[in-house]
């Protein structure tokens, strides 16, 4: 992003989707935040095709977090 602090921490191209993902140990709800955040200036930012989806990868399972994913569309990856 132009002048931003902000950093994606990794970005997945597919045929039909650009999936933006938040890495966080122990992911709570910020993360959830971040990843809508990044997700939404990403499209803005460089308007892909594709329909830009984000994403969450974490160590642990925290069942709220894991709740409000489902909620906000942020896909969810524990690793």
């Amino acid at each position: 992003f132009i002048n931003s602090k902000m950093r994606i921490d990794a970005i997945g191209y597919q045929t039909y989707q650009v999936t933006v993902f938040e890495v966080k140990p122990n992911a709570s709800s910020s993360a959830i935040g971040q990843a809508i955040s990044y997700a939404t200036l990403f499209a803005k930012e460089y308007n892909p095709p594709q329909k830009v989806i984000p994403a969450i990868v974490t160590d642990a399972s925290v069942p709220d977090t894991r709740n409000l994913t489902r909620q906000f569309g942020v896909m969810y990856f524990r690793v």
